[in-house]
Parts: C-alpha cells; structure tokens; sequence
C-alpha cells in the first residue's frame, strides 16, 4: 500500500460475495455490502478494505496517515 490507504481500487474480496441483482459482487468493511463507489481505506495490517463512512474517516484524513489499521489489526 502506498502509505495513504486510499487506493481507489480495493482489491478483489475473494470468495466472499454477495449476489446484487444476478450478479456476485465481492463484500466489503464492517457493513458486509459490495458498494466500492465511494471512498475506502485499506487495513495495513489484516488488508480488508472499509468505506471510510462506515469507520468515519475522510479521504483527507486518510492522506495523513502513514499507515492505517482496523480494530482487529
């Protein structure tokens, strides 16, 4: 990660999915929901990725941070 945790494409979340209008959609952050339309931050510790709405961080919060982890990291 490049130290910003705002990396506009999350990776893809594996076998987690969840199926939205037909189709599988990898699930994302503490809400377990597809959306990656919005901003996100990824964990540098577990490498989950969370909508910065979701644990209440702005993107330009997350440009101050040098490295971010969840509360399981």
């Amino acid at each position: 990660m490049d130290g910003d945790g705002s990396d506009p494409d999350p990776p893809d979340a594996g076998e987690d999915s969840k199926a939205e209008n037909g189709e599988h959609a990898p699930i994302f952050c503490i809400c377990r929901k597809p959306d990656i339309n919005c901003f996100m931050i990824g964990c540098d510790n577990c490498n989950e990725w969370f909508h910065g709405d979701c644990i209440r961080v702005t993107e330009k919060m997350a440009k101050a941070f040098r490295e971010w982890h969840c509360r399981e990291g």
